[in-house]
């Protein structure tokens, strides 16, 4: 990150766990202390937003101390989803969604986890505002070239895949 002057990474997949992170509402960044050559660059912060009871999920992302200073929240859907909002002059605020999907090939398992991130992800989009800057980024689970993973089959009374078509109209357009 540093080398090559990258400020924000996010991460899928993390199979991490961590106990302080389970029952808390908000998520409490890590300091991380680099030696580099620029002064103000040598800190790092991570936050790591466990899955409470999926051990293969976990999202965290990892900021240079650049942009953490900009961090008005950070809201989270436990293991899937991480969204910091940044505050910067002007008013302007740059929000960066992280996102992790489950397949939807697993879609009926995972149908409050769904539910749950589409809920998120509309009132986001209908609150919608003229200073907002928006950046999705993440493991989406959708494999163009399988046929499984795709949309081709998907039955458009089926409310589960609904559910990921819907999701897919916020994200896509």
């Amino acid at each position: 990150m540093i080398e090559a002057d990258i400020h924000f990474l996010f991460l899928t997949e993390t199979h991490l766990k961590d106990s302080k992170n389970k029952s808390n509402k908000k998520l409490n960044p890590i300091k991380l202390s680099y030696p580099t050559k620029h002064k103000e660059h040598k800190n790092f912060y991570i936050v790591h937003n466990p899955a409470i009871d999926h051990s293969a999920s976990g999202v965290s992302c990892i900021i240079s101390s650049l942009l953490y200073k900009h961090i008005q929240r950070i809201d989270h859907i436990p293991g899937r989803l991480l969204h910091v909002t940044f505050f910067f002059k002007k008013q302007e605020q740059l929000h960066i969604i992280g996102l992790y999907l489950p397949p939807i090939t697993s879609a009926k398992d995972n149908e409050s986890t769904l539910k749950e991130i589409i809920s998120y992800l509309k009132t986001y989009f209908f609150t919608k505002n003229n200073y907002k800057k928006t950046i999705i980024m993440g493991d989406f689970n959708i494999n163009p070239h399988k046929s499984n993973s795709t949309f081709t089959n998907v039955q458009l009374d089926d409310p589960i895949n609904s559910n990921h078509q819907y999701l897919w109209k916020y994200v896509l357009y």
